[in-house]
């Protein structure tokens, strides 16, 4: 009688241990089941199909108009529009303004600023909005010759076509070969910062509110 109560207990252990199992594998079941019954049906993929991508635009660089002023037979300035390529700061601006006037004239009846072999050394361009432009020959000489006139025109050619066109130059200090000449031929003084004098363009073109007119006397 002792023999069979231990046999009959592990029988029960047994079943217990069965009935567990065969429970838990059926909680299993039936959570998938209502898994996968019970969720929202996915969106069919449809290849190709979609909204097309924006495209997106280029940053447009459209050229900038400039007026570049070179002397006539009157004795005055002229403008000639000319486009520029767009600058990101005011040197390159001021770089591209004087590589242009140094191109000279398109129009026959105008006259060069300055001759040929003139390049740009160097463009400085201050806090104070004043900018340095060394003009350098290619020799070395000094500037060249010329009459009151002529000299009046060629400074004032260079100043205008910078202050006028650069909205960030308000003056201009000139250098030779790397340094500031007294003049340039004797009458115009060009130890100090040059302000733009429109009243040597010809009329029709004025920007309001010009400096008193330079003197061309010698000095």
């Amino acid at each position: 009688m002792s023999e069979i109560v231990p046999e009959r207990r592990t029988l029960e252990r047994s079943q217990r241990v069965r009935t567990i199992a065969i429970a838990s594998v059926l909680t299993v079941v039936v959570g998938l089941l209502l898994y996968f019954v019970l969720r929202p049906p996915e969106a069919p993929e449809t290849a190709g199909v979609g909204p097309a991508p924006v495209p997106v635009p280029e940053e447009t660089k459209e050229p900038i108009l400039v007026d570049l002023f070179f002397p006539s037979d009157d004795g005055l300035l002229y403008p000639e529009p000319r486009e520029l390529p767009p600058a990101g700061d005011t040197k390159t601006a001021v770089t591209q303004v004087v590589e242009a006037l140094l191109l000279g004239p398109e129009d026959p009846a105008l006259y060069p600023l300055l001759p040929a072999g003139i390049t740009i050394g160097r463009v400085h361009v201050m806090d104070d909005s004043t900018v340095y432009l060394d003009l350098e020959s290619s020799d070395g000489s000094p500037p060249p010759p010329s009459g009151s006139l002529d000299e009046l025109v060629t400074v004032y050619g260079l100043v205008n076509s910078i202050v006028l066109n650069v909205e960030a130059a308000e003056r201009v200090v000139l250098l030779w070969n790397g340094r500031q000449p007294n003049t340039f031929a004797g009458h115009v003084d060009t130890t100090r910062p040059l302000f733009a004098h429109p009243e040597l363009i010809t009329p029709g073109f004025a920007p309001a509110q010009p400096e008193p007119a330079p003197s061309a006397e010698p000095f």
